[in-house]
């Protein structure tokens, strides 16, 4: 599946992911901000 997550900072993250929280974990990863947490997460269709 493919999401799109929007995090604290303004920043958004797209990913291919088997779920929702691997999504959430590789846009953990993929932030330089170490502050910035998920707002949202979005299947995309």
């Amino acid at each position: 599946m493919l999401y799109i997550l929007r995090l604290t900072n303004g920043d958004c993250v797209i990913t291919l992911a088997a779920d929702e929280r691997s999504a959430h974990e590789t846009a953990k990863k993929l932030s330089q901000d170490e502050a910035a947490d998920v707002a949202t997460v979005r299947r995309l269709v």
